[in-house]
């Protein structure tokens, strides 16, 4: 009883006491899903939804309406958790219910068939759900950076937590593919065309900073020559033997506006070349030699190159290329095996080292080493065909570009495609075709070891990408941390000129997807790419007609699955090249090293922390496998964990 002065009524006799503890006897659905609506069933709930706080995992979830026995929620979202039992409770005043297990599901899990990818392009979704099988599956993660700004460096943390009630499984054993055959390379060879690719790099470089501002001066000579005429030299189509002078550009000296004089005799006219020679040459090439390299200028190089490429313009109305084979190139103190400028299609009166014209120079056998390194005529005579097809590539987008008045092309798809040429090329001199799934014997001319090896710089590029440093060792970082955009940033992968390869498998793999799309085939890509009006990504998205990010995502993921997943997608394979057979396979008694092929991390369903730096459209590439796995939780974040830049992205291919 209570007694209060002045209240009438009183004494009055109640009741009073705590609320009754609110019991939970079931919850719906059998297994609640982060975001989505539930229901608790039980007794003691207060019949007012904000007198009832109920938690999930700990986590506190929006009640949206209660009676004495039921209260509906909003599950709580959580920072990709796996799938996993939580503990759900209800609090009504200072009375707490019983705690009871329940299942929680997130919102989705990575539903793919083998050999599918998916692709998401939204950081704040960085996060891969895997369920809880009996299965054995595999997946491949790449997470990659799509920005086209090649000193771009992204810091990137992948975590995994699992089912903290489930064991972890082990990681599936990769296959044994150990090779102990010896390696088709031919380390000469590659030492020679390795220097040169570097010593081209520096003449890009130049161009892009001292001609391509001036490019206006290049679309106004052409424009000139298209209503005047003028051979130039002054005598057009020469005779064998007729005497020229000539400038060439100072590479040595670091300026290619800068001329060195020489007199060079005509040594061959074909219908589309005119080979010279410096007059102070050692004694190099005979005249059989001449005419034979001019034979193989006319078909197969000029007639390839063109129906891919284009034509490459007249502007010193001759109908011919110049190929100047000169000791200046030696005597630069470079290891250029051929160049060509886009100085030559400049006015003299701006860059004097301009021959008005479309120029190759290259460098002469030298056996003695009287101009520098010795050069055998042997070695020349297998380069020559090689690097004409290359340079001829650039006199075509050189030419058509400062014809039009557009940009220059950008660096790196200038070199992937003379990098095509020379496949291309190829193909035509050794009769094979594309979309012919060629594998190892061809890739290194293992096929045919007497004829000229046209394919294999591209393959070892890609090794380099892949992280090849030698027979028993990968370098670290790669390739997650190489560009193939920019000649500054292609570290630690050796130091490769990886947009040459690199490029060319991406140009590739467009050709074989596409080509059958445009009327003119792949050709016609090609040309398009020369003659847009666009550079770098935008040049590819705009031809293709398919965003950049999507094209970078199914190529990053065509370089490791190629006729290594079965039941691939079409799109994530190469029709002309068997990738897998390159760098798995063997071809009388020779294989690639392990060390070549593209290696992910390889991570088990279980709790891990990895981190990497991912550089501008490379690609950190992670195996996560397992049979009988827990619900795993996969997220990318950075190191911070905050959401990773808009510019990244990630794939998940399923492998098995």
């Amino acid at each position: 009883t209570a007694t209060a002065t002045g209240l009438t009524g009183s004494p009055v006799t109640f009741t009073a006491g705590p609320p009754q503890q609110p019991s939970i006897v079931g919850i719906a659905p059998s297994a609640m899903v982060e975001g989505q609506s539930a229901t608790i069933t039980g007794t003691n709930f207060d019949p007012s939804p904000v007198n009832n706080i109920v938690t999930v995992g700990g986590v506190t979830a929006t009640v949206t309406a209660a009676t004495a026995t039921t209260l509906d929620i909003v599950v709580p979202t959580f920072d990709c958790q796996p799938a996993r039992d939580v503990a759900v409770a209800v609090m009504r005043g200072s009375q707490t219910s019983n705690a009871v297990n329940h299942p929680l599901d997130p919102p989705s899990f990575v539903s793919l068939n083998v050999g599918s990818q998916s692709i998401i392009s939204d950081p704040n979704n960085f996060c891969l759900q895997f369920n809880s099988a009996a299965s054995t599956e595999s997946y491949i993660i790449g997470v990659q950076s799509t920005t086209e700004t090649a000193s771009a460096l992204t810091s990137v943390a992948m975590t995994a937590v699992k089912d903290p009630n489930a064991a972890p499984t082990p990681i599936l054993a990769t296959p044994d593919r150990t090779t102990t055959v010896a390696s088709p390379i031919d380390l000469t060879r590659v030492t020679r065309w390795q220097t040169h690719r570097e010593a081209e790099l520096a003449i890009r470089a130049w161009e892009r900073a001292n001609l391509e501002p001036r490019r206006a001066e290049a679309h106004a000579l052409y424009a000139q020559a298209a209503a005047a005429p003028q051979a130039v030299p002054p005598t057009g189509v020469p005779n064998v033997n007729d005497i020229w002078s000539m400038s060439f550009p100072d590479i040595g000296g670091g300026n290619l506006c800068t001329a060195i004089p020489i007199t060079v005799i005509v040594r061959s006219v074909s219908a589309r070349a005119i080979f010279v020679e410096d007059q102070n040459n050692p004694t190099g090439f005979t005249t059989t030699d001449f005419d034979n390299l001019a034979a193989q200028f006319d078909s197969p190089i000029y007639n390839t190159n063109v129906s891919y490429f284009g034509d490459p313009g007249d502007i010193d109305a001759n109908s011919r290329i110049i190929a100047v084979v000169t000791k200046e190139v030696n005597n630069a103190g470079s290891s250029l095996l051929g160049f060509v400028t886009n100085a030559d299609l400049f006015p003299v009166a701006s860059c004097s080292s301009s021959d008005l014209g479309e120029i190759f120079y290259g460098r002469a056998p030298d056996p003695t080493g009287i101009w520098g390194a010795p050069y055998a005529v042997a070695d020349a005579l297998e380069d020559y065909p090689f690097v004409i097809a290359h340079e001829f590539a650039h006199n075509i987008q050189f030419g058509r570009r400062f014809a039009a008045g557009s940009p220059t092309i950008a660096a790196f798809m200038a070199e992937g495609q003379a990098t095509l040429a020379e496949e291309v090329v190829g193909h035509a001199t050794e009769g094979h075709a594309t979309g012919q799934n060629l594998g190892l014997g061809p890739a290194f001319n293992l096929d045919d070891p007497t004829s000229i090896d046209w394919y294999s710089n591209a393959f070892r590029d890609l090794a380099g990408f892949f992280g090849f440093q030698d027979s028993a060792a990968k370098v670290t970082g790669a390739p997650q941390e190489c560009s193939w955009l920019d000649d500054n940033f292609q570290s630690p992968c050796l130091g490769r000129a990886l947009w040459y390869g690199v490029t060319w498998s991406l140009l590739r793999w467009l050709s074989d997807q596409f080509g059958s799309q445009f009327a003119g085939g792949e050709q016609e890509i090609q040309q398009m790419l020369v003659d847009n009006t666009l550079t770098g990504f935008a040049n590819i998205s705009n031809v293709i007609g398919q965003p950049i990010e999507d094209l970078l995502a199914k190529w990053s993921a065509m370089l490791y699955a190629d006729d290594q997943v079965t039941s691939l997608d079409p799109i994530l394979g190469m029709t002309s090249w068997n990738l897998f057979d390159v760098y798995y396979g063997t071809f009388g008694g020779s294989s690639l090293f392990a060390t070549t092929r593209l290696t992910p991390l390889d991570v088990a369903f279980a709790d891990f922390s990895n981190t990497a730096n991912v550089r501008a459209a490379s690609t950190y590439y992670t195996r996560i496998s397992g049979a009988g796995r827990p619900a795993t939780a996969v997220r990318i974040r950075d190191l911070l964990g905050g959401v990773l830049p808009s510019q990244m992205q990630v794939w998940i291919l399923r492998e098995q």
